[in-house]
This record gives structure tokens, C-alpha cells and sequence, in this order.
């Protein structure tokens, strides 16, 4: 939103007047977003959909929104390098009978790859690790859209198609 104030109350004001009903942005802008919220007491009409990414998203943001103000929010992770998004969560079928705290704990997490996108994870010497949700290590990634590798990386360093991220992960049973 070149030119625009991207406080909370302005976002607001911004999404009421044009009826925007779905927006991206990091925590820190939902932060503002919701402080204004509660601070004017006010309730957005057409807002129904954020994604959020760039960083974790707390919990208690993410209630707020789905709670307070019936607003989803889709936890992604990705990168420039993947196009930008990589994993985005969305329940399962067998997770629809779930508790809401348990649905939560689910959604907290920043979900499974999408279409066409592999993950993996690999200790300190490139060897596959489980997808038990306990094991972490390095997160790796690899579709057609995805870089392959850092620009000027000797070929003798790539890997199979695999992107190293540099980020840490856990993947569990549900991928």
C-alpha cells in the first residue's frame, strides 16, 4: 500500500471504506490491527479473511481475530525463493471432530506444503530426518517454481533439487 499509513485504526478505516474482505501482512501489522479494534471498540464488516506470514504468529493474535472478530486467519510460511508461500495450514478432514483448543494447537503451526511443493527436514549432515513432529532440524524444499539454489552456489554444494532454507522445523505425521 504505497503512500498509506499502515496503523491500525488507518488499516480499518481503509479496509471499511474500499470493502475488503481478504488482506495479507506480518504479525506486527494484526497487532496494530486488533489493538485499534479493541481500543475503538469497533468490529470489522467486510474483513473475513487474513493470511499472515514473515514471522510466527502468536496465539493469542490469531483468537482474537477468529474469536473477537470472526475473522480466519491462515498461518502460511514461505519465502521469496518458494514463490513466496511454501505451507499453509488447512484441517484436515479427521481433524474436524477435534476440541477448538486442540484445532488451535493445529493451526498455531504453519501448516503443510502446498500443491506441487515438497518439505523435508535433515540433520547437520544432509540425512533425511522422520516426520514424528519430534525430530528438527533443517528445512528443506523443492517444487518446479521453487530456487534450486542460492545464486552462484557450486553445483558440487546443491542438492537433488533441494532448497536449504535456513530455517528450523519440525514436520509431524500430518506433514
Amino acid at each position: 500500500m504505497p503512500g498509506q499509513k499502515v496503523d491500525g485504526e488507518s488499516l480499518h478505516r481503509l479496509f471499511e471504506e474500499h470493502g475488503v474482505t481478504f488482506a495479507n501482512g506480518v504479525p506486527t501489522v494484526w497487532l496494530g490491527y486488533v489493538q485499534h479494534l479493541q481500543g475503538a471498540g469497533v468490529k470489522p464488516t467486510t474483513l473475513n479473511r487474513v493470511l499472515i506470514g514473515g514471522t510466527a504468529c502468536p496465539r493469542s493474535l490469531m483468537e482474537a481475530l477468529q474469536d473477537d472478530y470472526g475473522v480466519e486467519v491462515l498461518h502460511v510460511w514461505g519465502m521469496t525463493e518458494t514463490s513466496p508461500v511454501g505451507t499453509m495450514p488447512k484441517a484436515l478432514r479427521k481433524h474436524r471432530k477435534l476440541s477448538k483448543t486442540e484445532r488451535m494447537d493445529l493451526q498455531i503451526k504453519q501448516g503443510r506444503a502446498v500443491f506441487g511443493v515438497e518439505i523435508g527436514i535433515r540433520d547437520g549432515s544432509n540425512n533425511e530426518l522422520p516426520h514424528d513432529g519430534k525430530a528438527f532440524g533443517d528445512l528443506v524444499i523443492r517444487s518446479p517454481w521453487i530456487a534450486r539454489a542460492d545464486y552462484k552456489m557450486p553445483e558440487s554444494e546443491r542438492n537433488d533439487g533441494w532448497f536449504f532454507t535456513g530455517d528450523v522445523a519440525t514436520i509431524d505425521g500430518d506433514g
